[in-house]
């Protein structure tokens, strides 16, 4: 039981950067805008 509520921890872990990564990119995308103008 332990080891099943760490592998949920740990799925929980990866869907909250897999929904990070979206925003990062848009945020990067959004600074080189800023330096291009």
């Amino acid at each position: 039981m332990e080891t099943s509520s760490l592998w949920q921890a740990n799925v929980g872990m990866v869907q909250d950067a897999f929904r990070l990564v979206p925003a990062v990119n848009i945020y990067r995308g959004y600074k080189n805008k800023i330096k291009n103008f």
